[in-house]
């Protein structure tokens, strides 16, 4: 009867702790880290390298959320945001930014959905009290409040 009671006890333990960690995984999965967007100014776009789709994006605050649709659940995925530091010269100022894609190997065919955050909070243009700000192969734009 110990023994029973002694591998039951082993039993609960041991799958508690692999519940545990399947659920440490999904949280990561929903809640990504926020990288911050990398101000270069000598970087420069290729469009031909455009290996994924945004499918939507939000800004609160200033994070900046984007939901992209990539091929490829074999490899880890790496996605940097870039600001050149140019602005166009409006009313309020505008400020285009470049999610770059890097992968390390050769990827499978399947579609895969990532959530990325940025902080976007030096892409603000030094006057004024607002910035528009795009995202290359993008359709939509947001105002991001200094």
């Amino acid at each position: 009867m110990k023994h029973i009671l002694f591998f039951a006890i082993v039993i609960f333990i041991m799958t508690s702790c692999f519940t545990n960690k399947g659920n440490n995984k999904n949280k990561s999965m929903k809640n990504p880290k926020v990288k911050e967007v990398i101000v270069d100014k000598s970087f420069s776009w290729d469009n031909s390298k455009l290996d994924y789709t945004i499918e939507s994006a939000s800004l609160t605050d200033s994070i900046l959320t984007i939901q992209v649709k990539t091929k490829g659940s074999n490899v880890e995925h790496d996605f940097e945001l870039y600001f050149n530091g140019m602005y166009a010269k409006s009313l309020p100022a505008k400020a285009t930014l470049y999610l770059k894609h890097s992968i390390k190997k050769e990827i499978d065919d399947k579609e895969v959905e990532k959530t990325l955050k940025f902080d976007i909070s030096k892409a603000k243009y030094y006057k004024g009290d607002k910035t528009v700000i795009l995202i290359n192969s993008y359709s939509g734009k947001f105002i991001l409040n200094h």
